[in-house]
């Protein structure tokens, strides 16, 4: 199942988040560090055949997230404000309030 999303940070016309990324986009819509959200494509992947995670890689402007739930995989990129002073600081949030 997936859920819609609006809000100013939330860049472009797809407002579709899977439900495992559901709660990780609304806490980073809150962050300050954070200029945009960009929610990228839906793929869907075969049910049951990996665990749920998050895969952080650095982008210059911020952040490329690669999010698994159950039956879908979702890229989600993150814009910083000042990219080079705020990365490591939103990596080690993320990988510590969500483990999914």
């Amino acid at each position: 199942m997936s859920k819609k999303l609006a809000g100013k940070k939330f860049s472009g016309s797809h407002t579709t988040v899977i439900d495992a990324a559901y709660d990780l986009a609304k806490f980073l819509d809150k962050r300050p560090e954070i200029r945009k959200i960009s929610l990228g494509i839906i793929k869907q992947c075969k049910a049951g055949s990996s665990q749920k995670n998050i895969k952080i890689k650095e982008t210059t402007s911020g952040l490329e997230l690669i999010i698994r739930g159950n039956m879908y995989v979702q890229t989600i990129f993150i814009y910083l404000e000042e990219p080079k002073k705020n990365k490591e600081s939103v990596e080690r949030i993320i990988n510590l309030k969500f483990k999914i």
